[in-house]
């Protein structure tokens, strides 16, 4: 783009915020519905105390008294956020806990939530904190447009050494994990596996344009975790992903003879 089509470019961004400020100028919300013209208007509506304002923590809330539901930088928080509109609608909320939200409820209550959620905090840029998945399959639930907004921790890169086959024990490919999605089976990010043609990139990574390709699960034989003196791990599986959903014949060739170990069941490719 040269440097003239660039400034035009960015006089018409110019205009076009000018004339959006000037029809918000003036506008003030209320308590009804009624005064949101926009998603912004209805996300930034007053909840929390002080110059904060915005949705509130009902995880956090004493004495009437909520904290924002984004937290600030580096903040952290003992529960995951329950996030509402004010402290008032917290009452009614803590109310349906086991029902429709928190421990015990409905898996697909909890699934739109973090689904609903974030939404929110991709449009609002606030800081995702982490939520929980039981069944690696919830993946299949998120818009790719979600999965763009989560984080990939790559802290075991390919050449790492690991304990998941006593024969081979440099790993062939880069491993992390999702750090804003919690696996129940171990309170920690998912894992990933990436596949070897794509490995050897960047430690910190976004999910955007990664496709879940496969998942390694650990095998369910109890007895034959007990007979190893190993710790059954549960359902700590590994998601396999590449770009674009491509990987070649020589990934899977290469996978499936790292996994062919009996702690895990035969790889499952989608």
């Amino acid at each position: 783009m040269n440097n003239r089509s660039r400034r035009k470019e960015l006089e018409e961004l110019y205009l076009l915020t000018k004339e959006s400020k000037a029809k918000s100028k003036g506008r003030k919300l209320t308590d009804k519905p009624s005064s949101e013209k926009s998603l912004k208007d209805w996300f930034d509506r007053k909840g929390a105390g002080g110059s904060t304002g915005g949705w509130v923590d009902c995880n956090t809330c004493r004495n009437g008294k909520c904290k924002p539901c984004g937290r600030q930088k580096g903040e952290k928080r003992s529960k995951y956020p329950a996030c509402r509109l004010t402290p008032a609608s917290c009452k009614k909320y803590k109310k349906t806990k086991g029902k429709s939200w928190g421990k015990g409820g409905k898996k697909k209550s909890k699934k739109a939530n973090l689904i609903y959620f974030l939404k929110q905090a991709k449009s609002h840029d606030i800081i995702i904190d982490k939520y929980e998945i039981e069944d690696y399959m919830s993946f299949f639930d998120l818009e790719q447009g979600l999965l763009d907004s989560l984080t990939i921790n790559v802290d075991s890169p390919m050449g790492s050494k690991k304990d998941f086959n006593s024969e081979i024990p440099n790993i062939p490919f880069d491993y992390g994990e999702i750090e804003e999605i919690i696996n129940t089976a171990d309170n920690k990010g998912w894992d990933v596996i990436i596949v070897p043609s794509q490995s050897g990139g960047e430690k910190t990574q976004s999910f955007q344009s990664y496709q879940i390709v496969g998942v390694v699960e650990y095998s369910d034989d109890e007895l034959e975790w007990e007979s190893n003196n190993k710790e059954f791990p549960g359902s700590n599986h590994k998601l396999i992903i590449s770009l674009n959903g491509e990987y070649t014949d020589e990934d899977a060739e290469d996978l499936e003879n790292f996994f062919n170990d009996w702690k895990f069941k035969k790889i499952r490719w989608f």
